[in-house]
């Protein structure tokens, strides 16, 4: 639930006259306007074009001042006051700020901003009549129930076979339309009605489409935080390098021993069956050894379901290796003294940092004389 306590604000100390001038009441006005369901300010900006900033509710101030200066205004002073003449806090919440009118200062410009006098907007798909009268009967909602079902069957469909789904509970081909373009704008689907080559094709699987138009563009999409994400990576690769590169160097130590282990493995059972063989055909018979070989089977069988009920896997060549190679790893974290918490902690940051910000950790790395580039991240 949004609070309702007014922003936070703090005095602003007076200023000497000649410091700074008294702001200007600005003639032209700014517009709050509401468009699927986010409210949008309307500033002017110096070239005289107006710009729509979106206020999104889990923002704050301080996110709102640095969009402002981003748009042709990189050297100005930006500034939120109520109306007594007091700042407001750039912690404060969008969510809190549009509670009450408040003045917003750039340069020597005073905006004066009224929540209150919010323009609904009429060209907005989603509050369509038609669409409000298929809400109300939640046709959307069984629809929509179709689509998510059929994208997991296949990435797209007919127009014409979403037009005979509609059909069956009533709908017009307007109304049909206009259910359409409301998926489209919300992102469920990806319709293109006025492209000729494409209206006929219904998008299930709009992450296939974005993906594949990004790839043969080489776009790299990235989070309006990608500055704050990046210089937070760089701090931590300094120390998550060289513990990367000393882990990587363990596991190849322990990925040899494992190996030496099973090679050694081999070896006894060829030293066992050797035995066998000489105990079978040279030095006993087959009825004297017949019972010793039954439970040489019995034994190894045994160890092969001991193995499952300690480590809750099936007895496999490859899962005894891995064992042994996690059973090595282990023994050299303690013998080197590795910190493998930490290790994995940064870790995951890295990982999380490289995903937000669509990069290759080796770019990242270029550059930075702490470190050495890694050679694969695991």
């Amino acid at each position: 639930m949004l609070s309702t306590a007014a922003p936070q604000a703090c005095p602003v100390a007076p200023a000497a006259p000649s410091a700074q001038p008294t702001p200007t009441p600005s003639p032209v006005p700014i517009q709050l306007i509401q468009r699927s369901g986010l409210i949008n300010l309307i500033l002017p900006l110096p070239n005289a074009e107006k710009c729509s900033f979106t206020l999104y509710p889990n923002k704050t101030v301080k996110d709102l001042i640095t969009d402002i200066r981003e748009e042709e205004r990189p050297n100005s002073l930006v500034l939120l006051t109520d109306k007594n003449g007091n700042r407001i806090s750039h912690e404060t919440p969008i969510s809190q700020l549009l509670n009450q009118p408040f003045n917003l200062v750039i340069d020597e410009e005073l905006f004066s901003v009224e929540p209150f006098k919010i323009v609904q907007t009429t060209d907005n798909v989603l509050g369509n009549p038609d669409l409000l009268e298929i809400a109300s009967h939640g046709y959307h909602e069984k629809i929509k129930a179709m689509l998510l079902k059929e994208a997991t069957k296949r990435p797209f469909m007919n127009y014409s076979e979403y037009e005979r789904w509609c059909e069956q509970f009533g709908m017009s081909k307007e109304k049909t339309h206009q259910l359409s373009k409301a998926f489209h704008k919300i992102g469920l689907v990806l319709h293109f009605h006025e492209n000729s080559a494409l209206k006929d094709i219904i998008f299930l699987k709009p992450s296939i489409v974005v993906d594949a138009i990004a790839a043969n563009l080489n776009i790299k999409f990235q989070t309006r935080e990608a500055p704050l994400l990046r210089s937070e990576l760089h701090k931590l690769l300094p120390l998550y390098l060289p513990l990367n590169n000393v882990k990587q160097d363990l596991d190849v130590r322990a990925e040899k021993k494992a190996k030496r282990w099973m090679a050694g493995a081999l070896a006894y059972l060829t030293v066992q069956f050797g035995l066998l063989a000489r105990m079978v055909w040279i030095d006993f018979n087959w009825d004297i050894m017949e019972p010793i070989t039954y439970f040489v089977g019995v034994f190894t069988m045994m160890g092969g379901y001991l193995f499952f009920v300690l480590y809750n896997e099936d007895y496999t060549y490859k899962a005894l290796e891995n064992r042994q190679r996690m059973l090595a790893l282990k023994k050299l974290y303690i013998s080197e003294e590795f910190n493998w918490q930490k290790w994995n902690a940064l870790h995951q940051k890295v990982l999380t940092y490289t995903k937000l910000l669509n990069v290759d950790l080796e770019e990242e790395v270029k550059g930075l004389q702490s470190a050495t580039i890694p050679k694969t991240l695991q």
